[in-house]
């Protein structure tokens, strides 16, 4: 089982660190991060399978909510 909060939490850290504004996951890509405009991927980080993807999501949203986001 991986760690879902270490790795938000390190995910956090770097947009922190690069002052980026978002941070966008998806199953399937690698992590980007919006610095001001411009979307860029973190090269250094693998891509996020659907595990992983719930995972994260599941340390920042309540039940409820997780299953909202999974109907749609």
């Amino acid at each position: 089982m991986n760690d879902y909060k270490k790795l938000l939490e390190n995910l956090m850290l770097t947009v922190e660190r690069e002052n980026a504004s978002d941070l966008h996951l998806a199953p399937g890509r690698k992590p980007f991060m919006r610095v001001e405009t411009e979307l860029i991927p973190l090269v250094n980080r693998d891509v996020l399978t659907e595990e992983d993807t719930i995972g994260i999501l599941k340390e920042i949203v309540n039940e409820k909510k997780l299953a909202q986001v999974m109907n749609r």
